[in-house]
């Protein structure tokens, strides 16, 4: 049995889906583990197995998804590295000049939006950048 699995109780006879929740030691402050329950009479159906899944094939949710979509799950990919494309916003410019109440693009003569985007963008130097984007 597992979480998601629809079953029929054995307490009141009801088409469940079943849920998991804590259980708690006499003092009611510390987790003893978990335990299945019916979400209708709220009786308990078991204790949760542990069960060791390090690969996402052998996850239940995950395989249940791949075969209702009949496809495999992709493998995460995590970038945390500042290589990838970048967008080109007016605030990093070197055209692009900051005012408290207008700020305005050197190159066109006109107000810019901080987070606007031009195809005429000239990125900063690295001495250009303020002292709060070197942090």
């Amino acid at each position: 049995m597992h979480t998601g699995d629809r079953i029929l109780c054995p307490h009141c006879g009801e088409h469940i889906i079943v849920k998991t929740r804590a259980v708690r030691n006499d003092d009611g402050w510390k987790s003893a583990g978990q335990e299945y329950f019916c979400m209708f009479c709220t009786r308990s159906l078991g204790p949760v197995q542990a069960i060791e899944m390090e690969d996402s094939q052998t996850r239940p949710s995950i395989g249940k998804l791949a075969a209702l979509l009949n496809a495999t799950p992709p493998p995460p990919e995590l970038r945390l590295d500042d290589r990838g494309p970048r967008a080109h916003f007016c605030r990093d410019c070197a055209e692009f000049i900051a005012h408290p109440f207008l700020s305005r693009c050197q190159r066109h003569g006109r107000d810019a939006d901080p987070m606007g985007d031009c195809p005429d963008f000239t990125p900063k130097k690295a001495d250009d950048t303020p002292a709060e984007a070197a942090r």
